[in-house]
């Protein structure tokens, strides 16, 4: 790390739940791969159902039910790899990996639907804890 133009670099995202208030059912994360960033195949639990839809270059978290914060303190977590490969005009930039991330739901206690929009992953890994200002911009 950080990427290199014209280098192939392997990220793992990684998406974890909080506990809400409210149990939420039917929840799920969308999220669509740029052109240049590669579906790996690699995701991780093998119990947590993640999917790529191809003619979309969407990656589809079906999480289902979340527990209330009250019944469970367990979050629950789910990886996939992905592979990116800045172009020249990218250099010095941190460009996207995972665009148009949406949560969506239904709050079990409410009836209410859930929508959390705008998110959007780069290549400046923050949440990351060996992540380094200075590795989230693309090398030339």
């Amino acid at each position: 790390m950080p990427a290199k133009v014209g280098s192939k670099t392997t990220y793992t995202v990684t998406l974890t739940t909080t506990q809400p208030t409210n149990a939420v059912e039917n929840a799920e994360v969308r999220g669509n791969l740029p052109s240049n960033v590669r579906w790996m195949g690699a995701t991780s639990p093998a119990n947590e159902d993640v999917a790529f839809i191809p003619e979309r270059n969407e990656v589809v978290w079906r999480i289902g039910r979340i527990d209330a914060a009250a019944t469970s303190t367990v979050p629950r977590t789910a990886a996939f790899q992905i592979e990116f490969e800045p172009a020249f005009n990218q250099a010095r930039t941190q460009p996207v990996l995972v665009d148009n991330i949406v949560f969506t739901g239904t709050d079990s206690f409410t009836s209410q639907n859930i929508s959390i929009t705008g998110l959007v992953l780069t290549t400046s890994l923050s949440t990351d804890p060996t992540y380094s200002s200075k590795d989230g911009a693309v090398r030339e």
